[in-house]
């Protein structure tokens, strides 16, 4: 009896077995080739095997997460029903990356973007969801303030947020989602142009009125030429769309001269 306990006491455990050493580099090729190809249970494994996996960049200073929402396999062109797939894959994946602590949601690539830019970008509306509820983001004071950072963070060539970008591709679920956990929808880019002059610009008169659903006052926001979404939507020549932005208010006026256009109101 006595050497059973004692074989039992001296056996070797399973960390013994299987250890981890925490320096073993991470072979960043293949993690990044499982994280382009969606390959959630490789991720799994590599995060597993190597710890030094969780905080790991590319040249471009892109973390597994952006792999996850920059695959170029979701294109613009691919069918509704794969890209509803694509979409669930990615966001099964990213809650592997959450759960080992390695997404780095606020991490920027060299372009400034981050993995919500390139959700946001790519209308990957359920990896967003992913990403924006992530344990990244505890609601407490530090966590609300990492979550507006990420909203908030510009790529560097325009200095755009996630809302310009899903915006500017008309993604309308993405633009909501982003907007019921707090983007700003009157921070302006480089050029002063917001998320509701690109609506406007675009023509998509679902996503200026969702603007101003959120925020009306919104419609007085000037570009860097003096330009509102009004003067767009005129410009555009979309009625519709110049009723939305001027709903409850009584135009005078509308003077053409020299191709440019004036509202009295």
């Amino acid at each position: 009896m006595i050497l059973i306990i004692l074989i039992f006491l001296l056996r070797p455990s399973y960390s013994n077995l299987v250890h981890v050493d925490e320096g073993i580099k991470c072979p960043k090729k293949e993690y990044f080739k499982a994280a382009r190809n969606l390959d959630c249970e490789t991720l799994r494994s590599y995060l597993s095997l190597y710890p030094t996996c969780k905080r790991t960049k590319d040249l471009s200073e892109r973390t597994a997460a952006m792999w996850l929402a920059g695959n170029n396999r979701h294109r613009s062109d691919t069918n509704t029903k794969e890209r509803t797939y694509l979409d669930g894959k990615a966001s099964f994946c990213a809650q592997i990356l959450d759960s080992f602590g390695a997404l780095m949601i606020n991490v920027q690539d060299n372009g400034g973007n981050t993995a919500i830019s390139w959700a946001s970008a790519n209308g990957m509306t359920t990896l967003l969801q992913t990403l924006l509820t992530s344990s990244e983001f505890n609601e407490n004071e530090l966590g609300k303030k990492k979550k507006k950072k990420a909203l908030e963070a510009l790529e560097n060539l325009r200095k755009s947020t996630p809302l310009h970008s899903a915006t500017a591709h008309n993604h309308f679920e993405t633009v909501k989602l982003l907007l019921q956990h707090g983007a700003n929808v009157r921070h302006a880019d480089i050029d002063g142009i917001t998320p509701l002059m690109k609506a406007s610009i675009n023509q998509r008169n679902d996503l200026v009125q969702l603007f101003l659903e959120h925020d009306h006052d919104t419609f007085k926001d000037v570009s860097r030429t003096k330009w509102t979404a009004c003067h767009y939507a005129v410009f555009s020549k979309n009625a519709e769309m110049v009723q939305l932005l001027l709903l409850g208010k009584k135009i005078v006026h509308l003077i053409l001269w020299r191709r440019h256009i004036f509202l009295l109101i």
